[in-house]
C-alpha cells in the first residue's frame, strides 16, 4: 500500500515517527518532508504523489486547519477519488 501523508509543518515531528512506523509495517509513504526537494514545482510534484497513492492520510490539527496546502491537498485527494483518512491530532 502507498499513502501520501497531508499534514502542516508544525506536525512535522509527529509525522517523522508517523511515517516510520507505517514503513515498519511494510507501507510506503510519501510526506514533504521525505520526498520534496528544493527547486522542485511542489504543487505538481504533490499532486503526482496524490494520484500515485492507494490513499491520502490527512494529520488533521490545529495547524492543519489554517493551512493551505492541508485544504489544496484534501480537496484534490477528494476529487481524485483517493481513499481518506483523518488522524485527528
Amino acid at each position: 500500500m502507498n499513502v501520501f501523508i497531508s499534514h502542516a509543518s508544525a506536525d512535522d515531528r509527529f509525522v517523522e515517527r508517523l511515517a516510520a512506523r507505517l514503513d515498519r509495517a511494510g507501507i510506503d509513504v510519501w510526506h514533504d518532508a521525505r520526498n520534496l526537494r528544493a527547486g522542485h514545482q511542489f504543487g505538481q510534484e504533490i499532486q503526482q504523489a496524490i494520484d500515485n497513492a492507494d490513499a491520502v492520510l490527512i494529520v488533521y490539527s490545529r495547524a492543519a486547519a489554517r493551512s493551505d496546502w492541508v485544504t489544496g491537498e484534501f480537496e484534490y485527494a477528494r476529487n481524485a477519488g483517493k481513499k481518506l483518512i483523518v488522524l485527528w491530532k
